[in-house]
């Protein structure tokens, strides 16, 4: 979109500072907070403190960026914080809004008393709704009473793939998890999996890559099964190149989320050419059976995730016809086609 309006991004950073990425300025702004947003448990004063500052902070860059840009539209990624400061753009200054809605926002946030309240109300008021998730768009329309449309959200993923040379009957298996180590995201999930296999599976390797309050415990859990050797938590990864090195030599992207819509992984493994395993939850289990690009299995069953994995090695030609099939989907999901549309629909606004 930059290359035909100018764009100007707002967002919490580790310091306080305009900085020009190509065409675009983002306005970087600190808070006092340390923890994710959604960990925020606001009966607790701390807690409530840090909101708070967030809040205002965002309230107070929001105004001075506001006055020196005088936008046409403000478009809110996502429902929190960021439709937060988008209504007030609108109170203060006139600025007809749109939310681009995440799972997290509606599944997680929503949920808890307070935000909930202030997130329908945002949505309720926002000129337009957009959601990453099929089923996703379709409860925000309920809550709306308007069309939510669905705009799959991306990263842009363009480097070459260096899939390694697979040869049938060889028994090293590559497995990859890649989000915030959360319960919600199911990580424990797929190391019970795992441990149900102990000994069953030669040579093979499990990469996490994520941070959050279930690492140590999961670390901890591996390490005491004896079968630490195997597994290799990365952390918490920024450069988007790593994450594509390590999906692209992955056989496998597993999503064993307890709730979620489509993950941004989901695209990103559909662009590194890996197939994937997911939790049947709606749009994943949709996706995974219209596009045949991997397995699903119940949400939240470790025996059948378990079985999926124990037959891995066996399916090297299956996972082949995959791995082309990730190719239309993977153009499905691009930041080009998503901005194209986006800018069409804000433009019915100006």
């Amino acid at each position: 979109m930059a290359k035909t309006n100018e764009v100007a991004v707002i967002c919490p950073g580790s310091f306080d500072k305009k900085v020009k990425f190509g065409q675009v300025a983002v306005h970087f702004f600190t808070w006092r907070g340390d923890k994710h947003l959604g960990r925020l448990r606001f009966w607790n004063p701390f807690d409530l403190f840090y909101g708070l500052n967030l809040f205002f902070r965002g309230i107070k860059i929001l105004s001075r960026v506001s006055r020196e840009t005088k936008p046409d539209f403000s478009l809110a990624m996502w429902a929190i914080p960021g439709g937060i400061f988008a209504y007030f753009a609108k109170i203060m200054f006139g600025i007809p809004y749109a939310v681009w809605v995440l799972g997290s926002d509606f599944y997680v946030y929503a949920k808890i008393p307070i935000i909930g309240f202030f997130i329908k109300y945002i949505l309720k008021n926002a000129k337009y709704t957009f959601a990453d998730g099929i089923s996703l768009s379709s409860e925000v329309s309920k809550v709306t009473k308007r069309k939510c449309y669905f705009l799959p959200s991306s990263t842009n993923f363009d480097y070459p793939i260096e899939k390694k040379t697979i040869k049938i009957g060889e028994t090293q298996l590559v497995l990859t998890f890649i989000g915030r180590m959360e319960f919600i995201k199911g990580p424990d999930l797929l190391i019970d999996a795992i441990l149900k296999l102990k000994n069953k599976i030669n040579n093979l390797k499990v990469n996490f890559v994520g941070d959050g309050s279930l690492l140590p415990v999961l670390k901890q859990q591996v390490k005491r099964a004896g079968i630490n050797e195997g597994f290799v938590f990365f952390g918490n990864v920024d450069d988007p190149k790593k994450i594509f090195r390590v999906l692209s030599n992955s056989d496998w992207l597993i999503i064993p989320s307890r709730s979620d819509s489509i993950p941004l992984v989901f695209s990103e493994g559909m662009k590194a050419g890996t197939p994937v395993i997911v939790a049947d939850l709606p749009d994943l289990k949709y996706l995974v059976k219209k596009y045949k690009i991997g397995f699903s299995f119940q949400a939240e069953n470790v025996n059948e995730l378990s079985n999926i994995i124990k037959m891995l090695p066996e399916k090297v030609d299956v996972k082949r016809k995959f791995q082309q099939n990730t190719k239309p989907v993977a153009r499905l999901f691009s930041v080009q086609e998503s901005s194209r549309e986006l800018e069409e629909i804000i433009k019915t606004a100006l």
